[in-house]
């Protein structure tokens, strides 16, 4: 995944000039959405081995990309002055942290990915839902562009949250319900 992060942080450096450029603050919200995309993908645990220090490495990337999530909702809701999206605050940020880290520590690693890609689907879904909103009042490909990945991608962590590729074992039922 070392690859995939410099890509992405790559991509953090370019929104990172076009906000210079442009001083628009949602370019800025996409640069830190990409970044925590950049630092999540460093901090994959793809191994998914045993012990707490692995499932609280996979907690703070399971976190990161749950933050990419809301940084792209909050992206759609700078865009907008208007919008009727609901901001979101530190509260629900930190009740998410705390989550993932309960998690890796009383559970493991496979509730930890089984619950970050569940919050990463809706999280993102709500990002879709927020631009999908912006394009019924303002007709621009790049707007539909953004909320046909952002769905894309809600999808993907549908899917990975029910495969058992996900959280290595056999998926939803195996991670909450796996000594019953």
């Amino acid at each position: 995944m070392n690859l995939a992060s410099g890509a992405a942080a790559i991509v953090t450096c370019l929104l990172l000039l076009l906000h210079l450029y442009r001083r628009s603050s949602y370019i800025l919200y996409w640069t830190a959405g990409w970044a925590c995309l950049a630092l999540s993908l460093g901090l994959d645990s793809s191994g998914r081995g045993a012990g707490t220090f692995n499932a609280l490495r996979a907690a703070g990337s399971q976190f990161l990309m749950v933050a990419v999530g809301l940084c792209f909702l909050t992206a759609a809701n700078a865009y907008r002055r208007d919008s009727r999206v609901p901001r979101v605050g530190a509260p629900l940020v930190v009740a998410v942290a705390a989550w993932f880290v309960l998690a890796a520590v009383a559970w493991g690693s496979p509730v930890v990915f089984v619950s970050g890609y569940a919050l990463t689907a809706n999280s993102l879904a709500i990002a879709a839902l927020a631009h999908a909103t912006i394009l019924l009042r303002v007709r621009m490909l790049g707007v539909a562009v953004v909320g046909a990945a952002l769905t894309v991608a809600a999808a993907v962590n549908v899917w990975m949250m029910l495969s058992s590729a996900g959280g290595g074992g056999s998926g939803v039922w195996g991670a909450f319900f796996g000594g019953v």
